[in-house]
């Protein structure tokens, strides 16, 4: 299963001076809405869940190995082992940033790149406020990722019609069984709102909200139409471990969109958790890991589709093969299975090699 090796510190207060004679430090409303308080209203940032030793990425760059961990079972899913290693740029403003994503966004939406993400290096708390101001109207291509610790932008540029589909049916294979359930009134399904992290703010793909706890995304889906499965990874991880929400699943997405007709392994579904693993040794509480629980991946044998799979013992930790992911319904409504009928949602091998004949069908109308 994959892990990426880098996390990030939990958030410490930083006080940034925005006008003469006063210093604020930035805050977060629960959406992710950013405000500015006098520092000394500000509250103390509770620390992330995940325990464990906790390290930088190395400066100007992203860097994110997934580790191979191959099973000796032959048929077993063993993840890809892939370095992602991507050079930041210096921010030069919107208008520099906006300018390169449109022509990313081109390049991608004619096919001519499978590249998503921009790096920009460093880019102050103040500019990133100005910089939401000024990109507004280009939502539906733009998706951030800010960490106000190490001034890292991270700009996700959407490449159209293979992004949006990929997302619409995930979210109605899932949606479809919480309505068998007659659990519509329990959850609300939102696109893409930016939600405020220990140590900046990031915007999902799409998440779930139980309607117990408005406002507080329990799970969120992140799709890479052409991100590696190691950027993808990385995602996942910075969800789960600097959430102020308490989100509990994430769902990747990981579709090879520029060969998809072509692609060995054009389809890959993942779920990850956080996990005990093991106990602190000097407080006996055991640490919080997040781990790749469950994946399904599409691949061509001999000219035609197949599907494999493995899922992670929480307990064991012991890796088994299997043709279903189970998707834990109380990270989708806030509350576990209890009524009759009630269940985890299951995505099965049928379910995903029809999601991805859907979206094989809909490329052929462009």
């Amino acid at each position: 299963m994959n892990e990426c090796p880098y996390t990030l510190l939990p958030a410490t207060p930083i006080v940034t001076p925005l006008g003469v004679g006063a210093s604020y430090t930035p805050t977060y409303t629960p959406m992710g809405v950013l405000r500015v308080v006098p520092s000394s209203e500000m509250m103390e940032v509770a620390p992330s869940q995940a325990a464990g030793p906790r390290q930088y990425a190395p400066p100007l760059t992203e860097s994110c190995v997934a580790s191979e961990n191959l099973s000796k079972q032959p048929t077993m899913v063993a993840a890809a082992h892939a370095t992602v290693v991507t050079r930041a740029l210096p921010y030069g403003g919107p208008v520099q940033l906006l300018s390169l994503a449109i022509e990313q966004h081109n390049a991608l939406t004619s096919r001519r790149t499978e590249k998503q993400i921009l790096l920009f290096q460093p880019v102050s708390l103040k500019e990133f406020i100005v910089l939401l101001d000024h990109i507004k109207h280009y939502h539906r291509i733009l998706k951030l990722d800010y960490n106000c610790l190490s001034e890292l932008l991270v700009v996700k540029v959407m490449p159209g019609w293979d992004h949006e589909y990929t997302i619409a049916l995930f979210r109605k294979a899932i949606n479809k069984q919480l309505a068998a359930m007659y659990l519509d009134d329990e959850y609300l399904t939102l696109a893409s709102p930016l939600m405020a992290l220990h140590d900046g703010s990031k915007e999902p793909d799409t998440c779930w909200i139980p309607t117990s706890s408005p406002r507080r995304p329990t799970c969120v889906v992140e799709v890479g139409t052409s991100e590696s499965q190691a950027r993808l990874a990385t995602d996942a991880r910075r969800w789960l471990e600097s959430s102020n929400f308490g989100i509990q699943t994430v769902i990747t997405v990981c579709f090879k969109y520029l060969q998809a007709e072509t692609d060995e392994s054009p389809l890959t579904v993942s779920i990850w958790s956080l996990l005990h693993q093991q106990y602190n040794m000097t407080t006996r509480n055991p640490y919080l890991r997040v781990k790749q629980t469950a994946t399904l991946n599409i691949y061509r044998k001999n000219g035609s589709l197949s599907v494999s799979g493995s899922q992670l013992d929480p307990l064991t930790l012991v890796e088994t093969e299997t043709d279903k992911i189970y998707i834990p319904l109380k990270s989708l409504i806030g509350r576990p299975p209890v009524n009759p009928g009630e269940r985890d949602v299951i995505l099965t091998k049928e379910a995903v090699l029809k999601i991805f004949e859907q979206l094989l069908q809909s490329r052929l109308e462009l």
